[in-house]
């Protein structure tokens, strides 16, 4: 074989082995992705249940009389209703998918307050089924902003999930934020207020004085 003819079969090795190495980088990088991406989706779910449960807590913590919704997110942060401060959330979690820290809020039609809240991202989630009973309506959502935490998917958890007692009733609350949320009093009678000094067993934290 003449020195140029090796000199050119040489060089066609190389392009060969540099495109098989474009390939499989690529690959790795798409898997990479998709790795960080789904460690996202697991991240969003535990911060909207955290939200949602933040949301309970306010409405739980609600004296007699009172508005069983914030009217802002910082309220569940520091809620200045009782006597004591009380702390519903840990901190201001920023949304895991998009980065950032604002949230899509999902408010009730007749008091204008929040009763859950939805990432803003418009990416299409990885996840589409699988997910355990108490949050089958994110399933087949096309877009991570379909994602909805709200006080009700709290209390679904502690009910049992849909099939036990109302939970089809609770469900219904659990829906994209282009739809229309259900005021609770038209779904089902308002719960008994509490005084917050009063409540015994609950998630909420006094803060430090």
């Amino acid at each position: 074989m003449s020195p140029r003819r090796q000199q050119g079969m040489a060089l066609i090795a190389m392009l060969i082995f540099l495109a098989v190495t474009a390939v499989a980088t690529a690959s790795l990088i798409r898997l990479g992705e998709a790795a960080g991406r789904r460690h996202a989706e697991a991240a969003l779910l535990d911060i909207g249940q955290e939200f949602a449960d933040a949301l309970d807590s306010y409405r739980r913590a609600t004296p007699a009389g009172g508005i069983s919704q914030p009217a802002t997110l910082d309220a569940l942060l520091r809620d200045d209703r009782a006597v004591r401060p009380l702390r519903h959330l840990r901190k201001r979690y920023a949304d895991p998918v998009s980065g950032s820290d604002q949230w899509g809020l999902v408010r009730d039609p007749q008091t204008g307050r929040i009763v859950g809240i939805h990432s803003l991202s418009g990416l299409q989630p990885l996840k589409q089924g699988g997910f355990p009973p108490h949050l089958s309506s994110l399933s087949g959502r096309t877009s991570y902003s379909g994602w909805v935490f709200t006080a009700l998917l709290s209390l679904q958890m502690a009910r049992g999930g849909p099939g036990a007692s109302g939970g089809s009733v609770l469900k219904s609350h659990l829906v994209s934020p282009l739809e229309s949320m259900v005021p609770e009093s038209a779904s089902s009678p308002p719960a008994t207020p509490k005084s917050a000094a009063g409540i015994t067993g609950s998630p909420l934290d006094l803060l430090d004085e």
